[in-house]
């Protein structure tokens, strides 16, 4: 796997489809990684596009390059690091494929760099400039875990047991029997890497 060094990290990605295809950078979201799009980015390169997809920060292979570094999981921050990446693969211009988090990120990208973003496509984060509105008491229900992550106990959890807090995510989030056990172990080695602290939760 192709690892890209940039001034805050050191990016692990996959790459496919021509050389000469235009770029498309997919990015995924939380708790996810790059096996979100194994199904998109044969379609994308035998339609001649070509493929970037980076593990985030936090996740596989991806790491920082000075242990100094501020651990930050703000979407600014991850927008910087597709920035980055772009720059060192010398993409001028391309377009973006972002879900949840990396939806986020397509949205900072086609705000700070709009002359090097052909499009984006986005899937789960609708735009919601300003304000998040109070949810409805059943998408309150629904973010439970934003709660109890603030929580000092529930931060020891997340970093204690991560890998199940992940699947109990998928679970809760989508309809039953959407993934198959080993469809979530193969994403679940992204959470496994070298600790919760820096791979789960950039910001813990």
């Amino acid at each position: 796997m192709p690892i890209e060094v940039t001034p805050t990290l050191n990016i692990a990605y996959e790459a496919g489809g021509p050389s000469n295809g235009f770029p498309v950078i997919l990015l995924h979201g939380w708790p996810d990684d790059v096996r979100t799009y194994d199904r998109v980015v044969p379609i994308l390169n035998a339609a001649g596009f070509s493929t970037v997809v980076p593990y985030l920060r936090g996740f596989g292979d991806t790491s920082f390059v000075s242990k100094e570094a501020m651990r930050s999981g703000e979407i600014v921050a991850m927008a910087q690091d597709a920035i980055d990446l772009a720059d060192a693969l010398n993409l001028g211009k391309f377009a973006v494929i972002g879900h949840d988090w990396g939806a986020r990120i397509a949205y900072a990208l086609a705000i700070v760099i709009p002359q090097r973003i052909s499009g984006i496509v986005t899937l789960s984060v609708g735009w919601q400039p300003g304000e998040l509105p109070t949810p409805n008491l059943k998408q309150a229900h629904a973010y439970w875990y934003q709660w109890f992550m603030t929580t000092k106990r529930g931060r020891q959890v997340v970093r204690n047991n991560g890998k199940a807090f992940a699947r109990t995510q998928w679970e809760n989030w989508s309809p039953l029997g959407w993934f198959s056990d080993e469809e979530f172990e193969r994403t679940a080695k992204s959470f496994e890497k070298s600790g919760l602290a820096r791979n789960y939760l950039p910001f813990l």
